[in-house]
């Protein structure tokens, strides 16, 4: 966990109107800026939110993995003792079908995070990702200055952070799944980049940073597979400062989804995706979750042949013919939002 997000962070037990009062207790530091073990405390709830081998865990006690947390407490009894905590089990059923729908989607992305046959590493080394993620992230990176706060929405394994961060910057990434997040700080750390990042266990539909904290945010292929797609996008705005930029890549609601689809799932190039309630979005959709006035939305549309076709090329000449292919099928205004991807940028132009 890195020292330098403490002071923007907030409990995710309180309400928006309450002031967060979070106190790190470090019991072990992995080196000057990140803790390995500790806690931070709420003295307002009383709760208490582990960090364990680098991984915060900032979320509700319900939606925490409890036998670590279990086991967390027994390890660091005696300092426990000496702040005067007691160990109080969580029902893991309490919170209903919510906590019931994220628990499960948790656990599918736990044990992708660790299938040796087919996991993030493999989908974001496919020829024809390589090419798009090059192209955009290339150009949201463009907008991003020194000193500049990144938040990560749904981090993964780290693809997202690898590619938009830039030295001289600090990314925060958050995901409800422990493996992902534990994938996330390995990558980072193999890449140089874990001095300026800090990754960890939250909820995208309560983030536990203060409003206002981040000049940029991110989300790639995260909210089609998210409970409230709307309700996160919003809760996004909230945490981003005036003039700030929400980037976003998603599956398009188009003509051709239907066959995208169907080439897909039949040549197996993706089989363990799982969709959210809003597999596809587009700008008609982007619109109507905010009110007017209160953000700018710019967003264009990408990939009009199914990835499968790119996946036989080598990236750079996937991203040639990606390109290329846009720029003819575009000349066409009855095709040009049809595109398989959308790609989209939300910028905060009012604040409460």
């Amino acid at each position: 966990m890195h020292k330098k997000f403490i002071p923007f962070l907030k409990s995710p037990v309180l309400n928006d109107s309450d002031e967060s009062t979070l106190e790190m207790f470090e019991f072990e530091s992995s080196d000057a800026d990140h803790i390995k073990n500790g806690i931070l405390l709420c003295r307002k709830s009383g709760n208490w939110f582990p960090v364990h081998n680098e991984v915060l865990e900032l979320i509700r006690p319900e939606l925490m993995y409890p036998d670590d947390r279990k086991k967390f407490y027994e390890k660091y009894k005696d300092k426990f003792a000496e702040l005067g905590i007691k160990y109080e089990a969580e029902s893991a059923n309490s919170g209903g079908d919510s906590v019931k729908n994220q628990f499960e989607q948790r656990s599918h992305y736990d044990d992708f995070a660790v299938d040796k046959s087919h996991n993030y590493d493999d989908y974001a080394m496919q020829p024809f990702w390589q090419a798009m993620d090059r192209k955009v992230f290339g150009e949201w990176k463009t907008k991003i200055k020194d000193g500049n706060m990144i938040l990560d929405v749904g981090c993964g394994n780290g693809r997202s952070a690898g590619r938009i961060y830039k030295e001289n910057t600090f990314l925060a990434g958050i995901d409800i799944s422990k493996k992902s997040v534990e994938r996330a700080i390995e990558s980072s750390k193999e890449k140089g980049n874990y001095r300026f990042q800090t990754f960890f266990i939250a909820d995208a539909d309560r983030i536990p940073f203060k409003d206002g904290t981040f000049d940029f945010a991110v989300t790639s292929g995260v909210l089609s597979q998210l409970p409230d797609a709307v309700k996160t996008s919003r809760e996004i705005q909230k945490k981003l400062k005036k003039g700030g930029i929400h980037f976003g890549m998603e599956n398009n609601r188009s003509v051709f989804r239907i066959f995208f689809d169907f080439l897909t799932n039949f040549t197996k190039s993706w089989k363990k995706n799982k969709k959210g309630l809003t597999p596809e979005i587009n700008k008609k959709m982007l619109d109507s979750w905010f009110d007017k006035g209160d953000v700018e939305i710019l967003s264009y549309t990408s990939v009009y042949l199914p990835p499968t076709y790119y996946n036989k090329m080598n990236p750079e000449e996937a991203l040639s013919k990606i390109e290329k292919t846009d720029k003819t099928i575009q000349s066409f205004p009855f095709l040009k939002n049809n595109g398989g991807l959308i790609i989209f940028e939300i910028k905060k132009i009012k604040t409460p």
